[in-house]
This record gives C-alpha cells, sequence and structure tokens, in this order.
C-alpha cells in the first residue's frame, strides 16, 4: 500500500462508536517538493500541517468429568496442587468444586465474535461522510482532473505515478488535504485497485490502518464494479488488532478508529458472520499457551455453543479416554499437567428444519502447545507452537459462522485437543499405538503428533450419526458361531497400507473436513499464505475451488499420489507415522489420515499455516483463518440447495 501524509485528525464529527482496535501500519510520509506555483505550495504547506498533528479467550477451566452438556459455574481460580514426592502425579480434579477456572468463556467468546460491528455505522444525519474514491488505474488521471488545481498540483508533483498514463499500481492509498478552514482536515480519500479485483477482500483490508479518525464511505467511481460482501469485509478484517496483553493506555491502544458507513450492497448477516468466524479463529490462535490449555479450549467451545439454540457440547478427558475408545488422543496428551489433560470434545447442532438434511462432520487438530515430545524441537521451531491449535480454532470458527446463517445441515465438530508435553510418562519413538478403530502405528517422530490425534477423530466422524463419543469404535463383534456380524460396518475401519479403503457403509457423513497445522512440508512447497488441500473426489474439489474463488480465500490441491503410500510402510505395525527421509512430507501425512476414512466417503484435509509471521494489510502479525470462507462456500454451496 502507498499512503500519502496521514494527518492525525479529520474535520468530521465521531460518532463514539466502540471502535474495533487495529494494527496501526507506519505511514510513509511523503514529502513535500517545492513547487514553482504559489498554489501548489499552500497546498503542500496545508498538507505539511496536517502530517504534524496529527481482546482473549480466557476459558474456564472444566473439571475433569467423562461427559459434560452444561459448562461449569464461574468459581475463582484455585491454585494447581504441587508434585507429590518422587514426582508422582496427584489425581485430577474430578468436580467444578475441586477445579479452579480462569475466567468466563462464554463472554470472551461473545467478545472476539462481536467486536467487528464497531468497525461500521449506518448513514449519519448531521454530516456528510468522508469519501473515499474507489478507482481503477486508468481511471486516476480523470480523477485528478476533478480535484481543486492547488491540490492537483500539490498531488502531481509529490506522487509522480498519479499522474502516469496508467496510472498508480492497485493498492495505492492516497488522502486528499483540504483547503477549508480547518487545519489538516482531509477532504476525501483515494483507493487504486485492480481491473476485476474491486469485488474482492483483500484489496480494502489495508483502509482501515491507513484512514484517520472519522467516518467514511465507499464510492466506487465509473466502471467500478458496486460495493458489496467483499470490500465490507476486507474494511471488517482489516480493522482487527490482538492487543490484549498490551499495556492500556498507550496512543496505540487508545487512537480512534476509522469507520465505515455500511456499504448498500452489502449483506450485514453474510459479513457479520465472516468476520466474526475469523476474529474468534485469530483471537484463539494467538493466546499463548498459558492461557489456552485444553480446558480453555472446550470452555471456548461451549461459549461458542451457548450463542447459538440446540447446540449441544460433551467432552471425554483424561485417563476416560482410554475406556472410551481415544487411545491416541489419550496416548499423546497424557504427559501435561495436571488442568491440562487430554480431551476429546464435540459439539452438535442440527440446522433450522434438518432433522432429515445430511450431517457435515468437521474435524480440527487441537494440539495447544507443541514441544515435539521427546524428539524435542529446536528453540526456533517451538516459537510459534501456541499456533498448533489452528486447525481446532478454524473448525470451531467455521461452526460459528454455519451456526450463524442457518444452514440447513446437521453438524457435528469433534476436536481432539491435548498439548505434546515432555515427562517421564510421554509417548516415545518407537512405540506402537493402536488408534480408535484398531490400525497400529509404529512411532517415528514424537513431532509428528497431530496426525495421530486426527486419526481418531477421523475414525468417529465416519461412524453412524448420533454415535456416543464416550463408547468406543465398535469394531467387529464376533458371534458364538464365529461369524462377523458388523462386517459392512467394519470394512471401513483400518485399510492394509498400500491398499484402497474400502466402501462408505450406509449412514456416514454427507461431507467430512478435517483442518491441521500439521507440516512444515506444506509451507516449503506452498509458503506461508496458501493452503493446500487433498480429497479424493474430484467433484468436491472442483465446488472448493470455486468457493475459494468466489470468497477471495485461496486454497490449492495437491495428490494423494498412491506410490507414495509405501514411505508409510512398517516392520512391526500398519504403518508408521511418518515417513523418513525427508521427501513429500505433506503427502504422506495426508495418505496416514486417508487410512482411516473410507473412500466413499467424501473428505477433504487442510494443511495450513495458520499463522501471520509479519503484518500485511488486513493480516496482522498472529493467528490467521486460512481456507475458512472457502470451506463455508463449499458447504453452503453443496447442501443449502433444496
Amino acid at each position: 500500500m502507498r499512503l500519502l501524509c496521514p494527518p492525525r485528525r479529520v474535520g468530521c464529527r465521531l460518532l463514539g462508536f466502540a471502535v474495533v482496535p487495529t494494527t496501526r501500519l507506519e505511514a510513509a510520509t511523503a514529502g513535500v517538493r517545492s513547487s514553482t506555483s504559489a498554489a501548489a505550495s499552500a497546498a503542500a504547506a496545508a498538507a505539511t500541517a496536517a502530517a504534524n498533528r496529527s481482546h482473549g479467550l480466557l476459558g474456564a477451566r472444566v473439571p475433569h468429568r467423562t461427559l459434560r452438556r452444561d459448562p461449569p459455574p464461574f468459581r475463582p481460580r484455585a491454585s494447581r496442587p504441587r508434585m507429590a514426592a518422587g514426582g508422582a502425579r496427584p489425581s485430577a480434579p474430578t468436580s467444578s468444586t475441586d477445579a479452579g477456572v480462569h475466567g468466563d468463556a462464554g463472554s470472551h467468546v461473545a467478545e472476539a465474535s462481536g467486536r467487528w460491528a464497531g468497525a461500521f455505522t449506518d448513514p449519519v444525519a448531521d454530516g456528510a461522510p468522508i469519501p473515499i474514491d474507489v478507482l481503477l488505474p486508468r481511471g486516476v488521471r480523470g480523477w485528478l482532473d476533478g480535484l481543486p488545481p492547488a491540490v492537483k498540483a500539490w498531488l502531481t508533483t509529490t506522487r509522480p505515478t498519479l499522474a502516469r498514463a496508467a496510472g498508480p499500481p492497485p493498492g495505492t492509498i492516497v488522502l486528499v488535504p483540504s483547503l477549508g478552514d480547518e487545519e489538516g482536515a482531509i477532504a476525501r480519500a483515494l483507493l487504486v485497485v485492480a481491473p476485476g479485483g474491486e469485488g474482492g477482500v483483500w484489496a480494502y483490508a489495508g483502509l482501515p490502518a491507513a484512514l484517520p479518525a472519522g467516518v467514511f464511505e465507499l464510492v466506487p467511481a465509473d466502471g467500478v464494479a458496486p460495493i458489496g460482501d467483499g470490500p465490507a469485509l476486507g474494511w471488517a478484517l482489516g480493522a482487527y488488532s490482538w492487543d490484549r496483553y498490551k499495556k492500556k493506555g498507550s496512543a496505540a491502544a487508545d487512537a480512534a478508529k476509522p469507520t465505515l458507513v455500511w456499504p448498500a450492497g452489502a449483506d450485514r448477516a453474510m459479513v457479520g458472520a465472516a468476520a466474526a468466524a475469523t476474529y474468534l479463529t485469530r483471537d484463539l490462535v494467538s493466546e499463548p499457551a498459558s492461557a489456552l490449555g485444553p480446558a480453555e479450549l472446550e470452555a471456548a467451545v461451549r461459549g461458542v455453543a451457548a450463542a447459538f439454540p440446540g447446540a449441544t457440547v460433551d467432552a471425554v478427558v483424561g485417563d476416560d479416554l482410554l475406556s472410551a475408545g481415544w487411545p491416541m488422543v489419550h496416548a499423546v496428551g497424557r504427559a501435561a499437567a495436571v488442568g491440562r489433560e487430554p480431551r476429546l470434545i464435540e459439539l452438535r447442532w442440527t440446522g433450522p428444519e434438518a432433522q432429515d438434511r445430511p450431517e457435515v462432520v468437521l474435524v480440527g487438530k487441537g494440539v495447544v502447545f507443541d514441544t515435539g515430545g521427546v524428539n524435542v524441537k529446536t528453540t526456533a521451531g517451538m516459537r510459534t507452537m501456541k499456533k498448533d491449535m489452528a486447525g481446532a480454532a478454524q473448525t470451531l470458527g467455521l461452526a460459528h459462522m454455519i451456526m450463524a446463517t442457518g444452514l440447513p445441515i446437521r453438524l457435528r465438530l469433534l476436536i481432539p485437543a491435548v498439548e505434546n508435553a515432555i515427562s517421564g510418562n510421554s509417548f516415545r519413538t518407537s512405540d506402537v499405538l493402536t488408534a480408535r478403530n484398531g490400525l497400529t502405528s509404529e512411532i517415528v517422530s514424537t513431532d509428528a503428533e497431530g496426525r495421530l490425534i486426527l486419526a481418531d477423530a477421523l475414525v468417529a466422524a465416519c461412524e453412524p450419526p448420533g454415535s456416543p463419543i464416550s463408547r468406543p469404535h465398535p469394531i467387529a463383534s464376533v458371534d458364538d458361531d464365529g461369524a462377523d456380524d458388523e462386517a459392512s460396518t467394519m470394512a471401513a475401519a483400518a485399510p492394509v497400507v498400500g491398499g484402497m479403503p474400502p466402501p462408505a457403509p450406509p449412514g456416514t457423513p454427507a461431507l467430512v473436513v478435517d483442518c491441521a497445522t500439521l507440516t512444515g512440508a506444506q509451507r516449503v512447497a506452498m509458503g506461508p499464505d496458501i493452503p493446500s488441500f487433498w480429497t479424493h473426489h474430484d467433484a468436491v474439489a472442483a465446488r472448493l475451488d470455486a468457493a475459494a474463488a468466489a470468497a477471495d480465500d485461496l486454497v490449492w490441491r495437491l495428490p494423494l499420489h498412491e506410490p507414495y503410500r509405501k514411505m508409510l510402510s512398517s516392520s512391526v505395525a500398519d504403518c508408521v507415522n511418518c515417513s523418513s527421509g525427508g521427501y513429500a512430507g505433506a503427502i504422506t501425512a495426508a495418505l496416514y489420515l486417508d487410512q482411516f476414512v473410507p473412500r466413499g466417503v467424501p473428505w477433504v484435509h487442510i494443511d495450513f499455516m495458520g499463522f501471520n509471521a509479519a503484518a500485511s494489510p488486513g493480516r496482522p502479525e498472529g493467528g490467521e483463518a486460512m481456507g475458512l470462507r472457502a470451506l463455508y462456500g463449499l458447504i453452503h454451496e453443496r447442501f443449502s440447495r433444496h
């Protein structure tokens, strides 16, 4: 983005709305060159004077109980038990009386999913908003001709690219000073957008950080598409910031922010649902692991469910995972401290008149912090590992968006939530772990833990609708005569490595989607900004590509290359948990998960970064949703039609 002399205030009445905090990009102030015309000099002086003046989810700690449908009451935080003599861990609390909590998770969820609204206002009756002229590059010269001569002379002197025949590059933002009596005011602003991209999201996302406080309105020029959902959402995402742990009272935290008059062509409900989902995802990922453990993640799920009638949440926690058939979730998370026990979290919701509609299952990787286990990560590798639950955050945000828009589906969300910690009872390299469906995995690396917990969850995702999470997977039972009476159901359980998964049994979901920050290899292949997806179903892939393009939310398909399956072969178990040699790591991870999904079930696996390592317009440093709106578009297009 290019920014011209952002002043600190504007000549308009502020309305006192609660404005969403935003990460302010440092404005690059163009120097005012000397001009041969007195008018240009006056405009330069006015602009120089203008330039010279110019948040989290602390959830409730949930008690260690097998199944819960209601969130626990708020209680003051209790001190954690100390380690017993000899290093033995005390037993986990078993009731809400014994367990402390970290706060009201529901209120934090509501704050995260609702504060985007402060970035907008309805049209004001007692004052005209400041126009933001939206132009294509070729239209800028004509726009200059309509400005006062003094302003045009100053702009063409200080910003020569504005006068080029081809126009300035897309993304250029210019603030036009007012020549009126109020010193430091601006008269209007300019945003240059690329041809064909004027309806997108990210072309507008840099505006909130570039503009001073005031009320603004987007005004498309001739030849520019009408302003609709994309620009409004871009503004909302650009208004986001994460400053929960910054000292209050600082200039950055307290600065007034601009607000936008709602574009007439925007669907407010849809924009709000997408913004709320993204804010929620970003907030959860940005929370430090000290504040967001498995219990707090469960509380966040309960906070979301509380906002939607009919949504229910269950959880299986701690050692109860073993008897309930979640052995790999337990193995990965068992080394965590008391109060941070592993758990399987389930949310269920049925849309309006959707009792007989298809079931969509979302599965999110919820590793709240990843040390790498006994294959410990380096300092640099562990630096951002609070983000290893971004898959859980994104699927929770997607579930929020689905429920907020009332899609006519039956929704199920499964989040295996663990901390991959290091302790005397950590799982080890060379261990053999058994999944929920009986498939065994030889552990090559404890740092490939996310796929293990996802495997248990994917098995459960493909079980018949209504299957309780408190019971193990119904692995084939044998009658007295030795006959297998559930062969059709169990055919989907555990394909051998190198073989094709068998057909899906009746009653399985219409779509299964998992999201995970699964492999560094994906980031090496695609970079930090482009999520990859895998599916066996070409029709699903085509719909997802179309939805991504429509939502301005890029995803990219990679292959489930069958010959690479041999890289997962093991001499002691059904498979290894990750390939050796450093080749095709993202693809072999997807192939590992593929073993736990019946081939007949439409399944999409998303591997993504989930984090912005550096800020860019509309994308502040920290947690990020990637592919969320594309997935919503896929589900909406596929299941909203009757």
